[in-house]
């Protein structure tokens, strides 16, 4: 039952990937969207890939996490939790740089 589930997921999303990411990318040479394009498909197909192989060892290991196959590989609240972080430094940098600009206009 899990293989067909997997099997199913790859036929559907190689299926968007060469139906919606790379339709008509060869007529396309000198496209602005080439780049965006290839590396949209290899994100799609390899997170899947990831999924599938974490599904796998999971039937075998129920106790198995996603990280430690994977070290990229992260739940939706870790990724929430660093996006959090990533935002709280961000503002932190660009207050203390906006208050250095001031400091710099005002001397």
């Amino acid at each position: 039952m899990l293989l067909r589930a997997i099997a199913y997921q790859f036929s559907m999303e190689t299926r968007r990937v060469y139906h919606q990411e790379l339709k008509d990318i060869q007529r396309r040479r000198a496209s602005v969207h080439f780049r965006g394009k290839i590396e949209n498909s290899h994100g799609i197909m390899k997170n899947l890939t990831e999924q599938s192989i974490v599904q796998l060892a999971q039937f075998y290991n129920p106790s198995l996490q996603g990280e430690e196959v994977f070290t990229s590989f992260m739940t939706r609240v870790e990724q929430s939790l660093r996006l959090r972080e990533d935002i709280h430094v961000l503002h932190a940098f660009a207050s203390i740089f906006c208050e250095r600009a001031e400091d710099r206009m005002t001397a």
